[in-house]
């Protein structure tokens, strides 16, 4: 029996990950060791699901593009010309003068 591994760097070392089996996941200082690890995790996790359960494996893998993370972690804004930016905004002017906090307050009372 074969399974996807996915293999993730960081600062602690390497992460492997069995995305077909929900949670099954080993650390190792080196890929190497991750790789062993998650051996070991397969065979543990298999044998601690009944036999009945479905393991359902990937059809296929695809990479999907989100935006660059910045140094804060955040990601770059959108283009300005996003129709969702441009909808930004839009009935601000009605909220003028009026603070949130009395405006709350009122609606309380007046259900009262």
């Amino acid at each position: 029996m074969e399974y996807e591994v996915l293999i993730f760097q960081d600062g602690a070392g390497f992460l492997a990950e069995v995305p077909a089996l929900p949670g099954c996941r080993a650390r190792g200082e080196t890929e190497k060791e991750a790789l062993a690890r998650v051996r070991k995790s397969i065979r543990s996790y298999l044998r601690s699901i009944p036999a009945s359960s479905q393991i359902l494996s990937p059809l296929r893998v695809r990479r999907i593009k989100i935006g660059r993370a910045r140094e804060s972690g955040d990601l770059q804004p959108m283009p300005a010309d996003d129709p969702v930016l441009q909808l930004s905004g839009l009935g601000q002017e009605a909220w003028q003068g009026i603070d949130p906090d009395e405006y709350v307050r009122r609606e309380r009372e007046s259900w009262a």
